[in-house]
């Protein structure tokens, strides 16, 4: 890294560049996003190809004693089976959506969209029976991450209804959560110590996930959104290092020289909507003999007079730069801005699109006026 004393030469900087502590600031931060984001994507993809695979041994166990064991093990685990109420209980999991209707016209085509207002979750437990016959008791909460069709609606007026979702009696659902060997209420024995059986519980701070469509797709799905945005924080950073690489490689490998003014000049051209942009030019003569010209900034060049001293920051004295310290220009800081600002949009708009009803307001879209079939008055 280069070092020099400044005693006897006046420290400029280029035009259009950033300050030394500015540029170490914004070259190792755009690095650490960039990469955080890479590692984040990459533990992502390997998350979701370990619980998809998880979810095709729930499905498709090995129908072995060996096998049962390493699926039915305490720890983080996917399940598969038939729902089974638990006993006196007459229901598993029930979730009611409440909606509200909204009419748009325009130019006198209409439409209008159901939109989600409250959401009631029922949970109780419930049992799932597995394809050897045995039963994992299943404790979810509230919080719970549902994964189902929607069953009915409710409709109160043709303005306000209810979505529900609800999972009953035989229907095939994949769990997620961590297997505990546990108090079974229903398992067998006359004993408190005689009733262990398999309960699947949340995780600490977690959630269940049940769904009844294969888990096995949407971690599929997840696990290819987040290798394309792995692939794409890769090229982020090879691209932003090629407009940073200036910088790297004068911080790492380059030698401060002391370079001897010539003359200097001031100039004025048109900028955009007709202002006047000001230019400081400063030619200097390098130990090699060799001229160098730029410009710098307004407050180093009216110290300067000819004979003055002033760094030059140079590798293998090809690459050349003013001040003492490397710094980086406006336009790395815009590509580099640029590229995140985009690729953050692209990522929560590509995101939200992976997302079902279940992750977030049920929103329902749809042509044409309000249906006024329900058999119920129109409030309004």
């Amino acid at each position: 890294m280069a070092t020099v004393r400044l005693s006897f030469m006046t420290d400029v900087q280029l035009a259009s560049h950033l300050g030394p502590n500015l540029s170490f600031i914004v070259a190792w931060t755009y690095t650490a996003l960039v990469l955080a984001a890479f590692v984040v994507c990459v533990a992502r993809v390997r998350s979701y190809n370990k619980r998809g695979a998880q979810a095709r041994a729930a499905h498709d166990p090995d129908d072995s004693e060996q096998g049962w064991s390493q699926l039915l093990s305490p720890g983080p685990t996917i399940v598969a089976g038939a729902v089974e109420y638990a006993k006196g209980e007459e229901q598993a999991v029930r979730v009611e959506i409440t909606q509200e209707a909204e009419e748009y016209e325009n130019s006198g085509s209409y439409s209008h969209k159901w939109i989600e207002k409250e959401r009631e979750v029922s949970v109780r437990p419930f049992y799932l029976r597995l394809a050897n016959g045995l039963r994992v008791r299943v404790e979810a909460t509230k919080e719970l991450f549902l994964v189902d069709d929607m069953d009915g609606v409710v409709f109160y007026n043709t303005r306000k209804r209810d979505r529900i979702v609800e999972l009953v009696v035989g229907e095939e659902v994949t769990a997620e959560g961590v297997l505990h060997r546990d108090h079974d209420p229903e398992g067998k024995g006359s004993g408190y110590r005689d009733t262990r059986g398999w309960v699947l519980r949340p995780a600490g701070g977690g959630r269940i996930s049940i769904s009844s469509h294969p888990l096995e797709m949407r971690f599929k799905r997840w696990a290819s959104f987040y290798r394309k945005f792995a692939l794409l924080a890769f090229v982020m950073l090879a691209v932003g290092h090629m407009a940073l690489s200036h910088y790297h490689l004068a911080t790492w490998k380059g030698r401060v020289a002391t370079a001897t003014v010539k003359s200097k000049r001031h100039f004025t051209t048109s900028c955009n909507e007709g202002s006047t942009c000001h230019h400081y030019e400063l030619k200097t003569k390098l130990p090699w003999g060799a001229r160098y010209v730029a410009e710098i900034n307004r407050s180093g060049w009216s110290r300067l007079t000819a004979g003055s001293k002033v760094p030059v920051l140079h590798v293998r004295r090809g690459s050349l730069q003013y001040g003492a310290r490397s710094t980086v220009g406006y336009w790395a800081l815009f590509i580099g801005g640029t590229l995140l600002v985009l690729v953050a949009i692209m990522f929560t708009m590509k995101r939200r699109g992976h997302h079902a009803w279940f992750e977030g307001d049920v929103v329902d879209k749809s042509g044409g006026r309000i249906a006024k079939n329900t058999g119920l008055s129109d409030p309004m």
